[in-house]
C-alpha cells in the first residue's frame, strides 16, 4: 500500500514539473507574485530569504464561520443553518420536499444511498508495470533536477 502513496507523490511532482515547465516566464513570475510571500533580510551586501509562502492563505481570510454564502442554496432546499454554540440540534428523518430544519432540529432525507449492488475492483496496471513506471518517473525527475 505504501508504494501507492509513493507513486502518488511521484506523479504529483511530475505533474507540477510539467505545469511549471509549460508556463511562459512572464506567467511564472505572475504566479510567483500572487501565491508567494518572500521576506528578505539584508545587511550590507548580504541578503537572505527567511520566509516563503502565500501572503494570505485562503484558510485565514475568513476565520469566523457563517452561513451567508450557502443561505440561498439552503433556503431553496427548505433546509436550515444552525449554530452549534446554541446547542447540538436533534437529527430527524424527513420526507423529500418537506422542511428539513426547525427550532433545535435538522432533518435528513433517507435515500438508501448506502446500498451497494455490485463492486468490481480492476487494477489500472499490473503491479510490475506500476513499479516500472514509478521507477522511471523517479529517475526522470532525478535527471531533470540534476540539470539545474
Amino acid at each position: 500500500m505504501w508504494w501507492l502513496v509513493g507513486l502518488g507523490v511521484v506523479l504529483g511532482v511530475v505533474a507540477g514539473w510539467i505545469l511549471r515547465s509549460s508556463l511562459k516566464e512572464s506567467d511564472r513570475r505572475v504566479l510567483d507574485e500572487l501565491y508567494t510571500r518572500k521576506v528578505k533580510l539584508a545587511e550590507g551586501d548580504r541578503e537572505a530569504v527567511i520566509a516563503l509562502g502565500p501572503s494570505a492563505p485562503r484558510e485565514f481570510e475568513e476565520t469566523i464561520a457563517s452561513g451567508e454564502k450557502l443561505a440561498a442554496v439552503v433556503a431553496e432546499r427548505r433546509g436550515g443553518i444552525l449554530a452549534i454554540e446554541d446547542g447540538l440540534p436533534d437529527v430527524r428523518q424527513v420526507r423529500e420536499g418537506r422542511a428539513a430544519a426547525g427550532r433545535g432540529w435538522i432533518g435528513i432525507t433517507p435515500r438508501d444511498a448506502y446500498r451497494t449492488a455490485d463492486v468490481r475492483v480492476t487494477p489500472l496496471l499490473p503491479a510490475w508495470a506500476a513499479l516500472l513506471l514509478a521507477g522511471l518517473l523517479v529517475i526522470g525527475a532525478w535527471l531533470r533536477e540534476g540539470r539545474r
